[in-house]
């Protein structure tokens, strides 16, 4: 009878062993397995390391995110709207950018695209796309991006390796689908390609615009009368007091055109023999269509052209404050509050009204 007791309390000292071991804890985790092995903590990288992208990285990807109601870009007719530049590949592809932001012509009416992470800077044409500079914002602060599309929605990115956190692009010339130059401020003119980007001219100010020659000479412009003549590692510096602008046409061949809308063939300090007499008003833009076709538009208009050795001056309701000309078929000017005259020989017609 003592051994069934002995047996007894054996089997429930081995029982009660078992409960103990598989009991869980408060947390509900089973304690009968064994107990991983601590491992060391990983670095943790500095927060300026995770914000800020080493420099000469590679491209950044800038996803184009959907238009959000709530964006602060002003729409056309609302308070601050105000276009700057403007772009055409035909009079069915027109581009426009205005106070950073970007707007596609649909028919009759401007429409905001919506550009995050990006503010429009410049805005040109060539092998048949639209070429949109940008300042870097948010993640892509410190690079310059490009964008580059057809019709102004679809659109390709690409960023540049981190430059300056203060970079201030303003003015574009692209030389080639991977290569170009981009002008302004920190630095203040620069050659990019791929992911390379290289200084030029490093003493140079900073400037409003670029020019580029038929002889590889760049236009730089500081203000209204300081330009600087950039050639390979040459830079000569020269205050033009009547410089309304360097014009060049699709072909070439340069302009150099005064405030009182002369033109005068080749460009500052090589001046070799005058195109046109002065313009019959003070121009707001000068233009050079090839076959030297050189065109000027005032505020409020006229619009100019020359030919048969004189000004042929158009009247009709144009843009008040001109801030583009389109090589469209008629020739169309546009006006900073979205107006667009076409001016047909016929008589000048508006194709898009002033946004209200």
């Amino acid at each position: 009878m003592l051994a069934d007791v002995r047996t007894d309390a054996a089997w429930f000292l081995l029982l009660f062993v078992c409960a103990c071991r598989s009991r869980p804890t408060e947390h509900g985790a089973d304690t009968s397995a064994p107990a991983p092995t601590p491992q060391p903590d990983a670095p943790v990288a500095p927060l300026a390391d995770v914000a800020r992208p080493p420099p000469n990285s590679a491209p950044l990807a800038v996803e184009r995110a959907p238009f959000d109601p709530a964006h602060a870009a002003p729409r056309p007719g609302q308070p601050g709207f105000a276009l700057e530049n403007a772009a055409a590949l035909d009079s069915r592809r027109v581009l426009a950018i205005g106070n950073g932001h970007l707007y596609r012509l649909q028919r009759d009416r401007w429409i905001l695209e919506a550009l995050d992470g990006a503010e429009a800077r410049d805005l040109v044409t060539g092998r048949n796309y639209f070429w949109i500079l940008a300042r870097g914002t948010a993640a892509a602060r410190g690079r310059v991006l490009l964008l580059r599309t057809p019709n102004g929605v679809d659109l390709s990115t690409t960023a540049s390796p981190l430059i300056d956190a203060d970079v201030e692009p303003r003015s574009l010339v692209a030389l080639s689908d991977s290569e170009f130059l981009v002008g302004g401020a920190h630095p203040s003119l620069f050659r990019w390609s791929g992911t390379t980007v290289a200084p030029l001219a490093p003493s140079l100010a900073p400037l409003i615009s670029l020019r580029l020659l038929r002889d590889d000479s760049i236009i730089a412009r500081h203000d209204s009368e300081h330009v600087s003549i950039v050639r390979m590692s040459n830079v000569t510096h020269m205050t033009v007091g009547d410089y309304l602008d360097t014009v060049v046409d699709r072909n070439g061949t340069s302009y150099l055109v005064h405030t009182h809308g002369q033109f005068v063939r080749d460009r500052p300090g090589r001046e070799y023999s005058v195109a046109t007499t002065a313009a019959p008003f003070e121009p707001r833009i000068a233009v050079a269509l090839p076959g030297e076709r050189l065109i000027v538009v005032g505020a409020s208009g006229p619009y100019a052209e020359w030919r048969h050795n004189a000004w042929q001056v158009l009247a009709g309701d144009f843009p008040r404050d001109p801030i583009a000309v389109l090589p469209t078929d008629p020739i169309s000017i546009v006006g900073r509050d979205g107006q667009i005259t076409a001016a047909d020989p016929a008589g000048a017609r508006v194709l898009v009204a002033a946004a209200r």
